[in-house]
């Protein structure tokens, strides 16, 4: 019997091909992810192509909206400028039309004014008090009178003559009568005040009354020079503005 014999098989090892079986079973490793992936976004509805779409939309989204906040913002500013022109033009006008109409009203006064003067609405003829006013001064105590004394309708002559000013009121609980000359520092003699004109005169005083003397009623005396020439007596309440 033939005893059997046995071979030595050596076999050269070859790294390069094993790194190449590695690196072929890395790449469908990856391969295999990235298809996972897409997949994966494909049954969610995500598509690459689709994401990247829907950025670009949004990026052109939100310059459209910025671009339409920066028109706003302007609109608005020149609204802004538009309205305080507008807002100064017509405080201007406001004021020129209460000018106007302060110039109006008094117009209106003084052709009233001199309307009594050439043709008084009751025809009465000659001397008459016009105007009679009483203002407040900072002294509680002092008070300015103004009047005018005009000559209706008879206008072909000047009339002259004097007026008496008096005051009466209540001192110490007693009625009291204080003539020009006791009120006002600049009366002369005994207060009669001397008048001389052809359509009419103005007259203003400066009036003074004791602490305890309160005021109630304005007396004026127009006596007019001549023969036939009537003396005019007149009264007004003490209303002082």
């Amino acid at each position: 019997m033939t005893p059997e014999k046995h071979r030595l098989v050596l076999k050269r090892e070859r790294p390069g091909r094993t790194r190449l079986v590695i690196g072929v079973v890395a790449m469908a490793v990856v391969l295999g992810g990235y298809g996972m992936y897409q997949l994966g976004l494909a049954r969610g509805g995500f598509e690459d192509g689709v994401v990247r779409s829907g950025e670009t939309d949004l990026v052109r989204e939100n310059r459209r909206l910025a671009g339409d906040n920066r028109a706003l913002k302007q609109k608005v500013a020149r609204l802004e400028t538009d309205y305080a022109v507008d807002r100064r033009a017509f405080d201007q006008i406001e004021a020129q039309l209460g000018d106007l109409q302060a110039r109006i009203m008094e117009q209106e006064e003084d052709l009233a004014f001199y309307k009594s003067i050439v043709a008084p609405e009751d025809g009465a003829v000659g001397l008459r008090v016009q105007n009679l006013e009483v203002q407040n001064s900072a002294d509680p105590r002092s008070f300015r009178v103004e009047w005018v004394l005009i000559q209706a309708k008879q206008h072909d002559r000047r009339v002259s003559g004097v007026v008496n000013f008096s005051v009466e009121g209540t001192q110490a609980g007693r009625s009291v009568t204080f003539p020009l000359a006791d009120l006002d520092a600049s009366a002369e003699g005994d207060g009669a005040v001397p008048f001389s004109f052809r359509y009419f005169q103005e007259f203003a005083y400066e009036l003074t009354f004791p602490a305890d003397f309160v005021p109630e009623k304005i007396h004026l005396e127009v006596r007019p020079t001549g023969r036939s020439a009537r003396t005019l007596r007149d009264s007004f309440d003490w209303l002082p503005g």
